[in-house]
């Protein structure tokens, strides 16, 4: 050490019985001081609070929603580096991130940056969410700089770290900035692609870069269908964990599953009035009311799914994996009652959104769109060589039917034939357009259908749109040709049955059938 920096600590530090005085301030202390071991689940409860408005907080209660503890836990592993949430809404999703960059603030510093699905949504969440949290947490707010331009509804810069905000559709907010905690937040809501860039998910990741040991990556969101991009996430997971809860009656572990949630009426009034819904447990066949359920949910573990289901800390332990995945649907929530699922599924009998709205926001599945086209070729094959009102032989046709679309200036019409069984294979024999009721019946019950060796084939049942145009004059006709002919009212529902109604008066009126 050179002679004069040392008389300079010696006239300092160094007393009159030469032993050094060096002290340490307060601020280097609180620096070097090692802070004990925690695991985010317990640091949340201890040290988060959550701003109910601008003035009042509550604390973070992981008894609410206990099926996120090991979610936050499994963020500190080692090998862990991106975990996926597919999940219901309004189950706690979002708030597990936010816990996690808490935790991040105050023990694994580094910058972090909030993906949402556009500007308006970010500053929400900037100014109702983490602003408040980081000022309502004693532990958080001593990070604060004290200069209020540190802090904006874009940007948050603590004395040690950067919290940035950003929206899947700005270019420029994605990139430029090393980031270590990224939180993609509703991914499903993102666009897929941006103009003259790769999509959001991508450019986000590439900040990452620079943390190739210690970054952590959040996808979270509502699934939408199977090509969106929180269920291509799950599908690029090396594991994905499953909830089994503990039955309060038997004590046996089990996945919840929607098809064990019963009720014994169809009334949606009277289901909603009473909330009479149950969970049937598997093995023992007791009923959970929502209270029970809760019980079940407060004794349960993560399992990993194809995998034996190995309890999850075993299984970060022996597989090491770096992508892991969680599915977390609605009837798993203290927030959402199981009436509340069984009325959902209810209402999608038969309309196609609010089905799309059952599997995404309750199964926290993606729904599927079964379309099936069929390419030229394969509609080349089905077509025949006889002529229009021939009948196919060889005793393969049991009847003929009819059906009749009205229109304000005449009606189309389709005659098949149709083969024994259940096969469903049929037949167009002929169709066409004729303007009245005449022509009509002529070609219903006058013309003759045979096949190639003459056997004539006579149109057994019909039906004809009674609503919307001429329904007085079809009720009529339908009256004409009692037994041949039936009056249909169609309906906009996915549904494999028919009805018959008696019908006394002619619609509209009180003038008798």
């Amino acid at each position: 050490m050179d002679m004069e920096v040392k008389r300079q600590i010696d006239y300092k530090y160094k007393n009159i019985t030469g032993k050094y005085n060096f002290k340490f301030t307060k601020s280097e202390k609180a620096l070097l001081r090692l802070k004990k071991k925690i695991k985010c689940s317990d640091w949340a409860e201890k040290y988060r609070f959550m701003s109910m408005s601008s003035v009042s907080k509550t604390n973070w209660k992981n008894i609410i929603t206990p099926y996120l503890v090991d979610v936050m836990d499994a963020a500190q592993f080692s090998s862990v580096n991106t975990i996926v949430l597919c999940k219901a809404p309004q189950v706690g999703g979002s708030e597990v991130a936010n816990n996690w960059l808490a935790y991040a603030i105050d023990r694994l510093p580094g910058a972090a940056m909030f993906v949402y699905p556009s500007e308006e949504t970010a500053k929400d969440n900037s100014l109702d969410r983490i602003i408040p949290m980081i000022r309502h947490s004693p532990v958080l707010k001593r990070f604060l700089t004290g200069y209020e331009d540190d802090i904006s509804i874009n940007r948050i810069k603590l004395t040690h770290m950067v919290i940035y905000f950003s929206w899947a559709t700005s270019v420029s907010k994605l990139s430029n900035k090393p980031i270590r905690h990224l939180i993609f937040d509703e991914t499903d809501k993102y666009p897929r692609i941006l103009k003259y860039e790769a999509d959001p998910i991508s450019l986000g990741e590439k900040r990452t870069n620079t943390y190739t040991h210690n970054k952590m990556i959040w996808k979270i969101s509502t699934p939408t269908t199977e090509d969106g991009i929180i269920w291509q996430a799950m599908n690029e997971c090396h594991i994905i964990f499953d909830l089994f809860v503990k039955c309060p009656y038997c004590q046996s572990f089990q996945k919840m599953i929607f098809d064990n949630i019963k009720w014994d009426t169809k009334d949606i009034k009277k289901l909603e009035q009473e909330k009479s819904a149950y969970y049937l447990c598997k093995d023992c066949k007791k009923k959970w009311t929502d209270e029970k359920r809760n019980q079940a949910v407060r004794c349960s573990e993560w399992r990993s799914r194809d995998h034996n289901n190995i309890e999850i800390k075993k299984y970060l332990k022996k597989y090491r994996p770096l992508k892991i995945g969680f599915h977390i649907p609605a009837y798993l929530s203290f927030f959402i009652s199981l009436t509340d699922c069984a009325v959902s599924f209810l209402k999608s009998q038969g309309n196609k959104e609010k089905l799309k709205d059952f599997m995404n926001n309750i199964k926290a599945e993606p729904f599927k769109f079964y379309k099936q086209e069929r390419k030229f070729d394969r509609l080349k094959k089905l077509k025949d060589d006889r002529l229009s009102g021939l009948v196919p032989g060889g005793n393969n046709v049991a009847c003929l039917t009819a059906s009749v679309d009205t229109q304000d200036n005449g009606f189309w019409y389709e005659i098949r034939a149709w083969g024994y069984g259940s096969s469903l294979s049929s037949w167009q024999i002929r169709s066409g357009f004729v303007r009245s009721f005449d022509y009509l019946e002529q070609v219903l019950w006058v013309d003759t259908y045979k096949d190639v060796d003459s056997n004539i084939y006579p149109i057994q049942m019909s039906v004809i749109d009674a609503m919307g145009h001429k329904t007085s004059q079809v009720y009529d006709f339908c009256r004409m040709h009692r037994d041949l002919i039936y009056p249909l009212k169609g309906e906009q529902r996915m549904s494999s049955l028919y009805s018959y109604t008696n019908i006394e008066f002619y619609p509209g009126t009180k003038k008798p059938l």
